[in-house]
């Protein structure tokens, strides 16, 4: 039950064919079929799994209990299996990707000529230049093309297809923040190496320190960091720092000659901190509050801050 590798999607997606939602699909299936409880899926890998499957905890249970009705209901002399039922229950297309940025960099998987020739002239035209963009030449890939370049329904309908996938592209030298967090699925698993490597990454992220720094200071090697930071930006756990924009030197003149003429909005902002315990969190989780103040709770659960920044 590990996370898809999104670090070897080149091998994984463009050559054995197998994306993201047909290895969670793989997964829930497997699962299901053992009639495990939903909690022994990690974390991470059932909160991307409900983004890409729309399959979270109370849709896996409702799905087990058709499952177990129709399995009952069946009859013993038909061919049809088990498995065949599941199939059937299970999603055919994945979801829309819930969190996108301009600079994510999109590429061509597996794509064929028939793929091609049953794309509409629009759609042809957008796979050609994404596919110009990803020729490999000597072993390096192409540089591929921003989402930006993109037009969001053509990307909609080939990510459904399956004939392109999504890289998040995270530097040594980029910072990230948490948000408040959306969709967070609170699955604790024991023993597991890597989920305990990725909750201590997550918990240390600050929007002050860059992808290096972080590795430096946990004692992890970068690539591994900055392939967790990766899949935080891709489930919309952590957000990318941006810098700010730069300004021409009039301008910087004119906001200095503004701060002289008005004092009072060169004061710095106060800021609020306050000290909280895991049983006030607890309470606020469980209590009957609105959607956005339990995605509070939630983040002051699991992360032990909220960040000013958003």
């Amino acid at each position: 039950m590990m996370l898809f590798p999104y670090h070897l999607q080149r091998k994984i997606v463009a050559g054995l064919r197998i994306t993201p939602f047909e290895y969670y699909k793989i997964i829930v299936h497997r699962t299901m079929l053992s009639e495990l409880s939903y909690d022994r899926i990690p974390n991470f890998t059932a909160a991307d799994c409900y983004q890409t499957l729309g399959i979270g905890r109370n849709e896996y249970i409702d799905l087990l209990n058709v499952y177990k009705g129709k399995l009952c209901s069946s009859r013993p002399n038909t061919p049809e299996s088990s498995s065949s039922i599941l199939d059937e229950l299970l999603p055919k297309y994945p979801l829309n990707c819930k969190h996108l940025e301009p600079w994510f960099i999109v590429r061509t998987g597996a794509v064929s000529v028939d793929d091609v020739r049953a794309q509409t002239h629009d759609v042809q035209a957008v796979l050609d230049r994404i596919i110009d963009n990803c020729v490999v030449d000597e072993g390096n890939i192409g540089s591929g093309l921003q989402l930006s370049e993109i037009p969001i329904d053509i990307f909609r309908e080939l990510y459904r297809q399956g004939l392109i996938y999504v890289d998040v592209p995270i530097r040594e030298t980029d910072c990230l923040f948490v948000p408040t967090l959306d969709g967070f699925i609170m699955n604790r698993v024991t023993g597991d190496s890597c989920e305990t490597m990725l909750y201590k990454i997550f918990l240390s992220i600050d929007a002050h320190s860059s992808v290096s720094q972080l590795a430096a200071d946990l004692g992890v090697g970068t690539q591994f960091v900055i392939n967790a930071a990766s899949l935080f930006v891709r489930l919309g756990f952590a957000q990318r720092v941006e810098p700010p924009p730069h300004k021409p030197s009039s301008e910087h003149s004119e906001d200095t000659a503004s701060l002289i003429s008005d004092p009072a909005s060169a004061i710095e902002t106060k800021k609020v901190a306050f000290i909280f315990d895991s049983t006030i969190t607890a309470y606020l989780m469980l209590g009957n509050l609105s959607a956005d103040l339990k995605k509070h709770s939630v983040t002051m659960f699991e992360v032990g801050k909220l960040t000013g920044l958003r």
